[in-house]
């Protein structure tokens, strides 16, 4: 199957970088890089509203955390996008996670 158009020029702004890869990069040079590459995303487009939750799971409590592009009218119903995040929580902070969004609202 071929990659997205979009995600292909990405991969390819990624290369022309020559940024080190994550796995070859202690823990704090990785988050340190991490944060230098998603400050360069500098999107500006709004959230109306975050909301951090907590709902129940199988040990405890996981928590969520909701964004709202923008104010909703009584009965409208938005698309939901579903994150897992898969990383472990050693690289990338929650706080850096609205840049991906402002961008995925976009879609």
């Amino acid at each position: 199957m071929p990659l997205d158009p979009q995600i292909e020029f990405v991969i390819g702004l990624v290369k022309k970088a020559n940024a080190p890869e994550f796995w070859q990069l202690t823990p704090d040079q990785a988050r340190e890089q991490y944060l230098l590459r998603v400050a360069r995303l500098a999107v500006k487009e709004p959230i109306f509203r975050t909301e951090d939750r907590r709902i129940p799971g199988p040990g405890s409590h996981i928590p969520i955390r909701i964004y709202t592009p923008r104010e909703i009218k009584t009965g409208e119903k938005l698309p939901v996008l579903l994150w897992f995040h898969g990383g472990g929580f050693v690289i990338g902070p929650s706080a850096s996670f609205p840049r991906r969004w402002r961008i995925a609202r976009r879609r």
